[in-house]
């Protein structure tokens, strides 16, 4: 939380800029920026090697060395791709457009739990804020 007025951290972009910002803080913000869970979504049907050029890797091979998030940028890779190749008129059928979530399907049983767990920390950081305040 200590940076320069004209910088950003990452602390300010769940809306801490400073110590007082804990007061009161719901840390149920952060869930969706940091504990966000979602299943591989592995191709039955490679797309990889589909592509216009050799890759020498397989979807499981990139979840396998940078989970969901990797997979995620090789799915938005390919359909960049995709997308170029098709404007170049060197693809016929129109790509399907990837949308904000990519391919990532929520896993929101844990997605949930999580939920549930980040509500009481907040009630009991704020409790114990209020109380230290207070002395």
């Amino acid at each position: 939380m200590l940076k320069n007025a004209d910088e950003t951290g990452g602390p300010a972009a769940v809306g801490l800029e400073t110590l007082q910002d804990l007061r009161g803080y719901s840390f149920r913000e952060l869930r969706k920026l940091v504990f966000e869970f979602f299943y591989p979504t592995i191709n039955s049907a490679d797309e990889i090697r589909d592509l216009p050029f050799t890759v020498n890797i397989t979807e499981l091979n990139v979840f396998k060395r940078s989970g969901v998030y990797g997979l995620d940028r090789v799915h938005r890779s390919i359909a960049d791709i995709n997308h170029r190749q098709y404007r170049k008129k060197e693809l016929a059928p129109k790509p399907t457009p990837i949308g904000s979530k990519g391919k990532m399907l929520s896993f929101l049983e844990l997605n949930r739990k999580i939920d549930r767990a980040l509500n009481p920390l907040s009630k009991d950081w704020n409790a114990k804020t209020k109380a230290a305040l207070a002395i």
